[in-house]
């Protein structure tokens, strides 16, 4: 088979010999891996957490996979982890369970977990996914960013990196090349070629990036991707973000269901003191101060946020380099059931532009097969205009037989502040007798593979996300599974 992306054939029509128009036929595998968007060393759809590593902490990863065919498949994904840098060997140490089996519903997605604990590790890595289908090559993805410097407006920034020719097996010259990706900003390499470079050989190498005087930092772009190369063929980089050394999003988690908060208990109950809590973490050299404040808003999107019941409302803490903290408050809610809580993080000497951090997550219960439930999502206009809602529906790890519909769909008209209700319907067919064992055999992969069924609502306006809510299904309760047995009427 081709490579991923490999032009196949070009159509082309012509009248009287001017071209009219045309279209290119490319080779995909049936679950690509790689993102046309994203260089293949820095794939958005590959997760990490914490990044940078901790030694002795376990780091997980993952990896979210789609199927643009119509059969559901099982693919086979292998992660390994190499030093941060160009060039350098893979290895599968430490991460378990590896590899792992992922079952990808026809025309769907899903995410796959693992494991990492980094024994002596402490800083930047790359991690790296190989996908196996039977009849098909092996295909890779690569997350190799680079984050936690702490930039300054008009200040050269230098940091070092190793470069190595990885898989040559022979001394090779590799040449390394930049891709600046925000204007006015300066980046420069001490060295972009590397003669006669040996197997196993490491050259370090130092990049300095100066941000413009007038630079708006912490806005979570790339700034510059490194490249490196082997008589043209790229054999690895990595992406510089524009991240704030303490940052709160994580770059591969939706903006409104972030991991990092936590709620206990949950969901929330009427007059029952919770902890609310979100994990920060200083990626840089330097001791960094942060100012924090938690709020709430009811589950939808849109509403706005009070910190009426939180106790203290706002925090501030120092960390040391390389230092994670959680940070706590007390929340009494003022009613019960599943609510959003938000988190926003600014800087108090205003270098680094706020961040803020939404879970408006609802964890359910998988409704009975054959039985409807419906989740009721309220959506609202904080302006004096009229405004027209897109909403889209995403899922993750849901077979295809599932029935989900959202109404009204696909858009909700909301007058000037005002609110409006989506309504998530969610089926799940009976199992007949022949569909129960791959019932099982499916639910035992996704199990293995850490996979969780996930519906992700969202809601956009002029094309810009306003927000979002997820629902996520646990587990099965054990116990044999509902078979329902054809009726046989014998005369």
């Amino acid at each position: 088979m081709p490579e991923d992306g490999a032009p196949i054939v070009d159509v082309e029509a012509f009248v009287e010999g001017r071209l009219i128009g045309g279209f290119r036929k490319i080779y995909r595998p049936p679950v690509p891996i790689h993102r046309p968007r994203d260089p293949i060393y820095a794939e958005s759809e590959i997760g990490v957490d914490p990044y940078p590593a901790l030694p002795g902490q376990p780091t997980h990863l993952s990896v979210e996979v789609f199927n643009p065919t119509s059969q559901d498949r099982i693919v086979t994904a292998t992660f390994s982890i190499a030093p941060f840098g160009i060039g350098l060997p893979f290895n599968t140490l430490n991460i378990t369970p590896n590899p792992i089996r992922i079952f990808v519903p026809r025309f769907g997605a899903a995410r796959g977990h693992v494991i990492w604990t980094p024994p002596n590790w402490n800083g930047k890595f790359c991690v790296r996914v190989t996908l196996e289908m039977e009849g098909h090559e092996p295909i890779w993805s690569q997350r190799n960013i680079d984050v936690g410097e702490p930039l300054r407006p008009g200040v050269p920034h230098s940091m070092v990196f190793e470069v190595g020719s990885w898989p040559a097996t022979k001394p090779v010259t590799v040449t390394l090349g930049l891709r600046l990706h925000r204007e006015d900003w300066g980046a420069t390499l001490s060295q972009d070629v590397l003669p006669n470079l040996q197997p196993g050989q490491r050259v370090p190498v130092t990049l300095t990036v100066t941000p413009p005087p007038n630079a708006e930092l912490g806005m979570g772009g790339p700034i510059v991707d490194v490249e490196g190369f082997v008589n043209g063929e790229l054999i690895g980089g990595f992406r510089k973000l524009d991240r704030a050394p303490v940052p709160l999003h994580k770059p591969h988690e939706k903006g409104y269901a972030e991991s990092e908060i936590l709620i206990e208990p949950y969901p929330p109950q009427l007059g029952v003191a919770s902890q609310v809590s979100t994990v920060v973490q200083n990626t840089s050299e330097s001791t960094m101060t942060v100012d924090l404040e938690f709020g709430w808003a009811d589950f939808g999107m849109g509403i706005p946020f009070t910190t009426t019941g939180v106790a203290p409302s706002n925090r501030s803490v120092t960390l040391t380099p390389h230092m994670t903290e959680t940070v706590a408050v007390t929340w009494t809610p003022a009613q019960t059931g599943h609510q959003c809580v938000q988190v926003r993080l600014s800087d108090p000497d205003e270098v680094y532009e706020p961040q803020h951090s939404q879970r408006n997550v609802d964890v359910a219960r998988r409704p009975d097969c054959g039985v409807t439930r419906v989740f009721t999502v309220t959506v609202f206009n904080d302006t004096p205009i009229s405004v027209t809602v897109d909403v889209g529906l995403i899922t993750f790890n849901v077979p295809a037989d599932w029935v989900i519909t959202v109404t009204p769909s696909p858009t909700l008209e909301i007058g000037p502040f005002s609110s409006g209700l989506l309504h998530v319907s969610v089926t799940i067919p009976c199992a007949t007798v022949g569909g129960a064992n791959g019932l099982n055999a499916i639910t035992l992969i996704q199990e293995a593979a850490g996979s969780v069924p996930t519906i992700d609502v969202e809601g956009y306006i002029e094309g810009v996300l306003v927000g979002g809510i997820e629902i996520q299904f646990e587990p099965p309760a054990a116990g044999p599974p509902k078979i329902f047995l054809p009726i046989v009427l014998r005369g």
